[in-house]
């Protein structure tokens, strides 16, 4: 089972709905093979909130495409002695995503914005799930490695 709470901020006007970006987070999981239950939570917003966070937890007083509030590790999630909660659901965090920037960064990078998103939701939970590229280039090829590779195979699952 997998739990998936999607907040869209009313105001934005955007062209997916809920159904696409959970078919997606499904799909990544799914190639990151975790089936076990999980509960991602996912805020789609504007630019001033994603500052505002920005601001707070990570001492940044700028706008940022993605950010990610994990509650677990990599190693943690993966260890055989992780006790699961009472209700048995990995809880594994946040995901906030700025439209405007994405939307911004798929001008820039010459591409669309439905690739932009899922780019963003590959980097966000890849960030839940431990991974990291800020603490070494050797941590950031991997997790670039990682991303390439979900991308493609999102892609791909895309076309069929």
């Amino acid at each position: 089972m997998c739990e998936i709470n999607i907040y869209i901020k009313p105001s934005m006007l955007i062209p997916f709905k809920e159904h696409w970006f959970k078919n997606n987070i499904q799909k990544i999981m799914h190639f990151l093979d975790i089936h076990d239950s999980y509960e991602i939570g996912l805020v789609v917003t504007d630019n001033a909130k994603i500052k505002f966070l920005n601001k707070k937890y990570r001492s940044l007083d700028n706008p940022t495409d993605v950010l990610s509030f994990g509650m677990h590790d990599e190693k943690s999630l993966h260890n055989d002695n992780f006790i699961l909660p009472p209700d048995g659901i990995i809880h594994l965090g946040e995901i906030i995503i700025s439209y405007p920037q994405a939307m911004m960064q798929a001008v820039k990078h010459n591409h669309d914005i439905e690739r932009e998103l899922q780019l963003l939701l590959i980097h966000g939970i890849l960030h839940l799930l431990g991974y990291d590229h800020d603490n070494s280039p050797q941590e950031a090829l991997v997790m670039r490695k990682k991303e390439d590779s979900l991308f493609k195979k999102l892609r791909s699952s895309d076309s069929n």
